[in-house]
């Protein structure tokens, strides 16, 4: 983690929030958005931000992670690897020993209902992360956060759990609960 340049190390476009627990969907529940993993200065935040149908106007510029060695914020965008499966886990636990604060995510409208879902979550601040089960509708992750709260679950429409798993194991110790079920087993 080095400079003060953000950079994206994930990125994910399909991921939705479903802000409806309804059998049916209204359109309207359903809000289209980007996860993000980003390295900024000595911290790694996991955010999601919606995308309007009109094009993306909350986009937030970044560059990606140079792994070159060359200058991170002037790198070209390199396509993220999805390899479009899902993981055999059902429950994530992350261990970190310095929760830090989250902070909130700049680009999307305040005044914008959509907007309002946005959110920016440091790492160190996730107790768990739970996955649906793999075959039931969209694959989908929970995110708990050490005080206990959870944020909108996260809906992958078009695969890439995985792929985000597997870039949030460079930064959390992540294991496969001690007993199946539907519990927070293994935390």
């Amino acid at each position: 983690l080095t400079g003060s340049c953000p950079q994206v190390v994930f990125e994910k476009g399909g991921v939705y929030l479903h802000t409806s627990a309804k059998k049916h969907q209204d359109p309207d529940s359903l809000i289209a958005g980007v996860i993000r993993v980003v390295e900024k200065d000595s911290d790694v935040l996991l955010q999601w931000v919606p995308v309007e149908e009109a094009g993306d106007s909350t986009q937030i510029l970044f560059a990606k992670k140079d792994v070159s060695g060359g200058d991170a914020c002037t790198s070209e965008e390199e396509p993220t690897f999805d390899p479009g499966y899902e993981p055999d886990w059902a429950v994530i636990s992350t261990v970190r020993p310095q929760p830090r604060h989250s902070e909130p995510t700049r680009g999307a409208e305040p005044s914008s209902p959509r907007g309002s879902w946005a959110f920016s979550v440091s790492l160190g601040e996730l107790k768990s992360i739970r996955r649906s089960k793999p075959g039931l509708s969209w694959a989908y992750l929970v995110l708990v956060t050490q005080a206990g709260g959870s944020l909108p679950a996260l809906h992958f429409h078009r695969g890439g759990t995985r792929a985000l798993l597997r870039v949030l194991s460079r930064y959390l110790l992540l294991h496969r609960p001690l007993c199946p079920g539907p519990g927070p087993s293994g935390l």
